[in-house]
């Protein structure tokens, strides 16, 4: 139990054992029975019975009087609790919007990041297929200059010129392993590009996602700080309108809204002060 919750507890027991006053109709009555009683004592002469009477009826008004005050202090902190209930329960209210919100801002993007992943993962894998793909196409695409050295080694040799032939297929070879590794480090060089940029455009990505993250938290946070202040104005309201209305000028009741206003961990408003 929350100290708020304590302090309604707290002040509905101490209302329930305050001390009973006879009621005022009985008061009314018991007063009538006293003046007859009075009356009849002076016609006898009995003045000390008399005297005694006017001071049991002082006594009752008395009693009256602090009865009535009590009630007064009672109806009082009644509907100060009631409007701290109140407005404590719409402060709760608007506290699990807040935290409502901003759990479904996080899983929301959550949900954005994790198809963002799942598409960057799709997009390197298609990558890596497409630079595969390549480098095999350039592994067989011919090589011009390799097939006419090659060529030209074939007639070397059928006509019986064997070194020449041999010269020729290693100038081919030499040619055919240069230009594979032009094509072959070409390739790599665009695959490593797209892979750049890919992981590039991913991290941009995640940074405006986690800046969209904080934005809309921020937007929800704000948006519930301008629900409570406009919440703690009204509860303010509210009790320096029952103040003035019930005890305005009494230092009891000024103290009274003080103590009350600390037990529920409330700022004493400033209305309250002379």
């Amino acid at each position: 139990m929350d100290k708020s919750n304590q302090s309604i507890s707290s002040t509905r027991s101490k209302r329930e054992t305050k001390k009973e006053f006879p009621a005022p109709s009985q008061n009314h009555q018991t007063k009538l029975d006293l003046r007859k009683k009075k009356k009849i004592a002076i016609q006898n002469l009995d003045y000390q019975t008399a005297r005694n009477i006017d001071q049991e009826i002082e006594r009752i008004n008395e009693e009256e009087s602090i009865q009535a005050h009590q009630l007064k202090i009672d109806e009082y902190k009644d509907s100060l609790i009631q409007i701290f209930a109140m407005y404590n329960e719409r402060q709760n209210e608007l506290n699990n919007e807040r935290e409502d919100n901003i759990k479904k801002i996080r899983i929301r993007v959550n949900d954005i990041f994790t198809e963002l992943r799942k598409q960057q993962t799709q997009d390197l894998v298609e990558l890596e297929k497409q630079h595969a793909s390549h480098r095999l196409h350039e592994l067989y695409r011919p090589v011009p200059d390799y097939e006419t050295l090659i060529s030209q080694s074939r007639k070397a040799a059928s006509l019986g010129n064997y070194d020449n032939a041999e010269t020729l297929q290693q100038e081919a070879y030499a040619i055919q392993e240069r230009d594979m590794k032009i094509r072959m480090q070409r390739v790599d060089d665009r695959f490593h590009m797209k892979s750049q940029t890919a992981m590039k455009d991913y991290r941009t990505s995640i940074i405006n996602l986690v800046q969209k993250l904080q934005n809309d938290i921020k937007t929800a946070q704000d948006t519930s700080d301008t629900s409570l202040k406009s919440l703690f104005e009204k509860r303010d309201a509210a009790i320096v309108g029952l103040y003035n209305t019930k005890g305005k000028g009494s230092v009891e009741f000024q103290r009274l809204t003080m103590d009350l206003c600390n037990a529920y961990s409330i700022p004493v408003p400033s209305g309250i002060f002379p």
